[in-house]
């Protein structure tokens, strides 16, 4: 097995997308949230960064609590929220926790979650193909794409193929951060 397939089996969508996704699911699941609908902006912020810090927990597999009080936690959450619901999402957010409509509580706490998996899941990727790739040669870089190209040709996209593959290898570690996204959703395709 190659030093290319090794990473591309360490960042399989079994083994990253799909695992933190899977334990985000749980937090979702296991989270103990005691209404539908929050009352007070003070305390959707509470169960929001309670919610954050214990999908942290979760996702990063801590055995041990998290020592962050949850006022600072709490600022963590405002970004995951805007790029949910855009500018103000803190705010959207609230009123539909507060009103429960659009899902109330329930669905701000899964849309939080797959954001946050999904952030999680781009970071630990990129991680792990740094790594891989900052380990290696510049003649090992080559090989490496020249390698994927051989074995994956049929899936990268035609204008990375042009002038023999010069942007291919120019970023080859970006096709393998992308490279489990794609495989996923060859697999959700049949291909």
């Amino acid at each position: 097995m190659s030093k290319l397939d090794r990473v591309l089996e360490y960042i399989s969508p079994q083994k990253t997308i799909e695992q933190v996704y899977n334990l985000a699911n749980e937090a979702i699941v296991s989270f103990n949230f005691d209404k539908a609908k929050v009352d007070s902006w003070e305390e959707f912020k509470l169960c929001i960064a309670k919610f954050s810090k214990y999908l942290d927990e979760k996702i990063l597999k801590l055995k041990k609590h998290l020592d962050v009080p949850l006022t600072e936690y709490w600022r963590f959450c405002i970004q995951p929220l805007t790029r949910i619901y855009g500018s103000n999402g803190d705010i959207t957010a609230f009123t539909m926790a507060n009103t429960g409509n659009e899902g109330g509580l329930y669905a701000v706490l899964k849309a939080f979650a797959m954001q946050r998996a999904e952030e999680y899941t781009k970071n630990e990727i990129s991680a792990k193909v740094h790594f891989y790739w900052n380990n290696l040669s510049a003649d090992e870089k080559l090989q490496a794409a020249d390698e994927y190209f051989s074995k994956y040709k049929n899936i990268i996209p035609s204008e990375l193929l042009e002038s023999d593959g010069v942007l291919l290898k120019k970023n080859f570690w970006k096709i393998l951060e992308e490279h489990p996204f794609i495989m996923q959703k060859l697999q959700k395709t049949g291909r």
